[in-house]
């Protein structure tokens, strides 16, 4: 009884283990370890910065917590002079080499019809496909390179008297760029991003004041726009120039008082001023134009 239970035994376990590894392999948990692929929220502050207008996420990645190899999402935009606005419909994927990469995007489905493109250097695929509702169009990039490949759909609406293929040339070049930034955006990258985010966001929230010279005048800078307060007393009693010094020197101490802070954050996020110098005022003398 024993010899005959054996061999079932040990076929049962060889066709587990045979399940179990087709598993893992499906799952590529070691292949996806590295390769990290930017999401909608680091991909809206870079084209922020290369493409104008606003950017953010409207639609995160539901999965991203999972696993850091793919995303897909969503974002939102409007052009720098507000012509155009729409969504961009992302999916960026890291594969285990180029060679599967680059036919994952020859395989893909383009949403409309194929337009001409060339592939910009360092591209293993490079496809643009177009497609005209009427008052929106798509504009869609499929692109490989290196070990990752993106699939990006551009939504647009199509301003007064333009063309609808004028409009599809912009949101192509739209995706484009959203492709280069998905290729090649690391964590370092990100994370250097984020650095250079938190610096400007502190620069912008400098609250500076300026006292004038015979204290009449105060001026403050906040990050929503400049504050003048006056103190109460007999301001009208001064001339015309007293006044206008007063506001000049108030003036003069809120830029000094900018300037330190600024110089402060600049040592504090990059270890030195990195060529920014404190501002004295040349002349506060009371009542001096």
């Amino acid at each position: 009884m024993t010899r005959t239970r054996m061999p079932a035994v040990a076929g049962f376990a060889t066709l587990a283990l045979i399940v179990a590894t087709v598993a893992v392999w499906q799952l590529h948990p070691f292949a996806g370890r590295d390769a990290w692929v930017p999401t909608c929220s680091d991909l809206a502050p870079v084209m922020q910065s290369s493409a104008g207008g606003a950017w953010s996420v409207s639609e995160p990645d539901g999965a991203r917590g999972k696993t850091q190899s793919s995303t897909l999402c969503q974002l939102a935009f409007s052009s720098a002079d507000q012509r155009f606005s729409g969504t961009v419909h992302i999916l960026v994927q890291g594969d285990t080499d180029e060679d599967a990469a680059r036919q994952k995007a020859v395989d893909a489905d383009c949403l409309g019809v194929a337009t001409a493109a060339t592939a910009p250097s360092g591209y293993s695929a490079y496809r643009t496909c177009g497609q005209n509702n009427g008052e929106r169009v798509n504009g869609s990039v499929i692109a490989a390179k290196g070990d990752r490949w993106a699939n990006l759909s551009a939504s647009t609406s199509v301003p007064p008297g333009t063309e609808g293929v004028a409009a599809i040339a912009y949101a192509q070049d739209l995706a484009g760029k959203l492709a280069e930034h998905a290729m090649t955006l690391t964590g370092a990258n990100r994370r250097q991003i984020n650095k250079m985010e938190r610096y400007f966001a502190d620069v912008a929230a400098i609250r500076a004041t300026g006292t004038s010279a015979d204290r009449w005048v105060t001026v403050t800078r906040t990050s929503d726009g400049d504050l003048v307060g006056i103190r109460p007393g007999p301001l009208r009693l001064l001339t015309d120039r007293e006044v206008a010094a007063e506001i000049r020197t108030a003036l003069l101490a809120a830029l000094a008082d900018h300037r330190r802070q600024y110089v402060d954050l600049r040592i504090s996020h990059f270890g030195s001023p990195v060529g920014a110098t404190p501002f004295e005022p040349a002349d506060t003398t009371p009542g001096q134009l």
